[in-house]
């Protein structure tokens, strides 16, 4: 029997870095993250990963949180192994062994490595505004954002968070909303545990059969 990773592509390089440092090389099925806009779509995707298994696999290794709902009442005849957290961003905030569902704070926005400039602010502005005309869409731009007082940037080590380009677009996204700029801690502590089958209270283990519920992902 053996063991596969499922995980959603925006934590493709702590993956990678997490199974080079420890020596393994589960294989892993990526879930294209902009899917995450759509919780349904997302699920629609797991199902879909899950049902193409080989039936050698017996335990899957979910990188990646409950992420809108996307694992509700997902049956299998498999092992799963899910961290307790409630989205990715809050797998990426954890720094130690201390078990929390949602590590983010109100008011904040946070950023993961900016691959491009499509994944930015900016770029979100932009299209709306191209698909609903200049008005609308920053009137609905300025909605999402309007609670939104801080941009984050998480510092996992794995990527350079103040690289000169990251910034400057950091940066531009900011003054669009009118929000602060700075560095937060985080880890790939949690993919460590999971891949080195360190599963303690920080993650959800579900036996053949057994279903994950919404109530599994409320503190």
């Amino acid at each position: 029997m053996s063991t596969v990773a499922i995980a959603c592509s925006s934590l493709t390089k702590e993956i990678l870095n997490v199974q080079k440092k420890l020596g393994t090389n589960y294989p892993v099925y990526y879930l294209d993250r902009k899917l995450h806009a759509n919780p349904a779509e997302m699920r629609q995707e797991i199902i879909k990963t899950l049902n193409n298994l080989d039936n050698e696999v017996d335990t899957i290794l979910v990188v990646m949180g409950f992420c809108g709902g996307s694992w509700e009442n997902i049956k299998i005849d498999k092992k799963i192994v899910i961290p307790h957290v409630d989205d990715c961003i809050s797998l990426l905030l954890h720094t130690d062994d201390t078990p929390k569902i949602n590590l983010k704070e109100q008011g904040h926005f946070y950023y993961r490595e900016l691959n491009n400039k499509n994944n930015s602010l900016e770029a979100m502005k932009e299209n709306l505004c191209k698909k609903l005309g200049e008005n609308k869409g920053e009137e609905l731009f300025k909605k999402w954002f309007s609670s939104i007082k801080n941009l984050d940037i998480i510092d996992t080590g794995i990527y350079d968070s103040y690289d000169k380009n990251h910034l400057e677009q950091v940066h531009r996204d900011s003054e669009l909303i009118n929000a602060q700029v700075k560095h937060v801690k985080g880890s790939s502590i949690i993919i460590e545990k999971l891949f080195s089958k360190k599963w303690d209270n920080q993650f959800l283990i579900l036996e053949k059969g057994k279903i994950l519920l919404k109530d599994d992902f409320i503190e």
